[in-house]
């Protein structure tokens, strides 16, 4: 696809979703998402031109204390990099209406990847195990409590796959999987972990592919985007 196709495929699908916001964000060397909040009438642009972004942002720590390395430090000046914003990773956020998100690649100015982004090293790591005859599949297994105001837990007995006390948190858990699924994702189980208040959430594995969030948000508007 083309520049100038992605950026208009890009503008019919903030229109066709009806958000007034898009965040296009890039995960950091610690897996933290950054990035931009865009208007949605500019998805279309920046999906064309791109944004300017301080590749010091692959060399900080998850409070942005920056070590300075032979990528990026104060002799070079932090130089800007590129992020392209990817419409086949768009889909509207399903826990914060009117606003969608959209995945970024970092590239250096002369549209070199950046060698630090952590998607790019996911490709080229999939494209080694495609060489060797294998394909990459993956998925996350997710673990968290649930606490007060004051981070305490909602409760402090240990009841790992109890369904009793799961049931007390239900009304918040229900809530987590239906977002998770209609965002996309498939949430193959939950259950209480071994913890206090402590939370367990399968999600099914699934191919790296990018395409297959395509096919999945042009089924999701109900065929209002034409490819």
């Amino acid at each position: 696809m083309s520049r100038d196709d992605a950026a208009r495929r890009a503008a019919e699908l903030a229109v066709s979703s009806g958000v007034h916001t898009v965040e296009v964000v890039f995960p950091d060397t610690w897996g933290i998402l950054r990035g931009k909040r865009l208007p949605a009438s500019q998805f279309g642009k920046k999906t064309s031109s791109g944004l300017q972004l301080a590749n010091a942002a692959f060399i900080w720590d998850p409070l942005c204390g920056i070590f300075e390395v032979e990528f990026a430090n104060a002799d070079t000046g932090y130089p800007d990099m590129i992020g392209w914003p990817d419409p086949a990773t768009f889909r509207p956020l399903t826990w914060r209406e009117g606003t969608a998100m959209a995945m970024m690649d970092c590239r250096e100015k002369d549209g070199r990847p950046v060698e630090l982004d952590p998607r790019h090293l996911v490709r080229a790591a999939v494209d080694r195990l495609a060489k060797l005859g294998y394909q990459a599949t993956l998925a996350t297994e997710l673990e968290f409590y649930l606490c007060d105001d004051d981070w305490k837990p909602l409760h402090d007995e240990i009841q790992c796959y109890s369904i009793t006390k799961g049931a007390e948190l239900e009304p918040v858990l229900s809530d987590i999987r239906r977002k998770v699924e209609e965002f996309g994702i498939v949430v193959e189980a939950c259950n209480t972990e071994y913890g206090p208040a402590q939370i367990e959430i399968n999600l099914k594995y699934g191919s790296t592919e990018s395409r297959e969030l395509y096919d999945w948000h042009k089924t999701a508007l109900d065929g209002k985007v034409q490819q």
